[in-house]
């Protein structure tokens, strides 16, 4: 094996410890949030699913104002005005529109006859925000998280190398 390979394999193998002990922390938490994340259609509590086929004709005929009332009337949701609503998801095809409130509380509503079809909490609100870091603040979103994804690109990286010298210097191609 040349000098050079042996520099970038023991480079490689430093460069990989101190990332992967420095970064192991925001890993574990973006890592398990996305497993969560990319589950989440398929698990009730993360996300709220409407109950039933709606029949209806397609479309939301309800105002904005009748919206938010109706999503008042549901308590744990904790809304009185538009500044408690996070997001509204309005899907035109099924007639159902989302009210999420900010304590990731969501109410489903018919678009048309205004019935609460389901209320519920909506985890995977919350599971998005810690994702990304901005759960924690805008400056752990930016400064830890983000270098975070990099510095797994890194490990990456400094993994197949410290896999691959040894297998071409074993093979004599090195």
């Amino acid at each position: 094996m040349s000098n050079i390979s042996i520099q970038i394999f023991r480079s490689s193998k430093s460069i990989h410890k101190w990332v992967a002990i420095i970064l192991a922390f925001p890993l574990i938490i973006i890592f398990s949030t996305g497993i969560l994340l990319s589950i989440s259609s398929k698990v009730q509590w993360l996300q709220p699913k409407v109950d039933g086929k709606i029949a209806a004709p397609e479309g939301i005929s309800l105002s904005f104002d009748r919206i938010l009332e109706i999503a008042q009337t549901v308590p744990v949701a904790e809304i009185k005005t538009w500044n408690d609503v996070a997001q509204i998801d309005a899907r035109p095809k099924s007639s159902v529109v989302r009210v999420r409130a900010k304590n990731y509380w969501e109410v489903q509503i018919h678009g048309h006859t205004g019935e609460i079809l389901s209320s519920a909490k909506r985890w995977k609100t919350f599971f998005i925000l810690v994702h990304d870091g901005s759960w924690f603040a805008e400056w752990v979103k930016s400064w830890i998280f983000i270098p975070s994804g990099i510095g797994a690109l890194l490990l990456w990286i400094t993994g197949i190398l410290i896999w691959i010298i040894p297998v071409f210097k074993k093979r004599g191609k090195i």
